[in-house]
């Protein structure tokens, strides 16, 4: 964990960056690994941006559940956009307009800037959407 080290708190520095992804495993689970293979609790780690681990996540979803195959790129295509919208969010230069915000946005895929306008409640309806793909993920529903 990092430590805290904002000016209020008395200590000076920079804060470490997080660590990559590590899933622990499960207390009450009983798997244990299997000898020469990485132990559960290290299956997916590495400095992964959320777009990776959606394709990965995807794959190895396809390889586990193939008859679910249609539904699984889908709901992951969904979290993709969401995602594109996301960094858009974190990374672009927000105004403040007469009927809510707006964000210019440097797309280093087409390497074209464009403005996007933002509703009041377009906040709330991204973190609805997130909240559904965490079930969807989760549950391996798809899109009914």
């Amino acid at each position: 964990m990092a430590e805290n080290r904002s000016p209020s708190s008395g200590n000076r520095g920079h804060v470490r960056p997080e660590r990559p992804v590590t899933f622990l495993r499960n207390s009450r689970s009983r798997l244990t690994g299997i000898g020469g293979h990485v132990a559960p609790e290290y299956s997916v780690t590495g400095p992964y941006d959320f777009a990776m681990l959606c394709n990965v996540t995807e794959k190895a979803s396809i390889v586990k559940y193939p008859e679910k195959k249609v539904q699984i790129e889908k709901v992951f295509k969904e979290c993709r956009g969401l995602n594109d919208k996301r960094v858009m969010i974190a990374h672009g230069m927000w105004t403040d307009d007469f009927d809510g915000l707006s964000v210019r946005h440097f797309s280093r895929n087409s390497l074209t800037t464009a403005s996007y306008p933002f509703k009041n409640d377009e906040f709330d309806r991204l973190a609805d959407k997130a909240q559904e793909l965490l079930q969807r993920v989760t549950n391996f529903r798809g899109a009914e």
